[in-house]
């Protein structure tokens, strides 16, 4: 009888879907370090009424600046602000800048008729959300009236 040299075939299975894990597993972290990826996650949760995952994207000390500018120490603090949300919104892009990145969501009826866009720049540092800044509106184009 000859010996073989290779594995058996559920020794050889078992060690390729080991290492397709670890690929997989490395792919989801990297998302979860990208910003748009960080971003979107945030508004998927907030929209589903999850607000205890939505706040699980906030670093610890965060600074939201909506109409004020306020910290949430935590995730529960991050978890009521989400909730106050509002509208329910669309990510309809997101440009990543220098440190930051700005998305522009498209508002939807939420907690109270809601229409029209809002831009919010994000700092996503470890797959966190350490900064959360409403944009002021674009006004409209010259010689444009509402």
């Amino acid at each position: 009888m000859i010996a073989s040299t290779h594995p058996p075939v559920s020794r050889r299975l078992a060690l390729a879907l080991a290492a397709a894990l670890l690929v997989i597993g490395g792919c989801a972290g990297e998302a979860e370090q990208d910003p748009e990826a960080v971003i979107r996650g945030w508004n998927r949760a907030v929209n589903a009424g999850d607000y205890e995952r939505a706040g699980s994207f906030f670093a610890p000390n965060a600074l939201i600046q909506q109409v004020e500018e306020m910290r949430v120490r935590g995730p529960a603090e991050a978890a009521r602000f989400s909730g106050s949300l509002p509208c329910r919104a669309e990510v309809t892009g997101v440009v990543a800048e220098e440190r930051s990145s700005v998305a522009t969501f498209r508002l939807r009826d939420g907690r109270t008729p809601c229409s029209g866009e809002a831009e919010v720049r994000f700092v996503v540092r470890e797959g966190k959300l350490t900064e959360w800044r409403q944009l002021a509106p674009r006004p409209p184009p010259r010689g444009l009236t509402s």
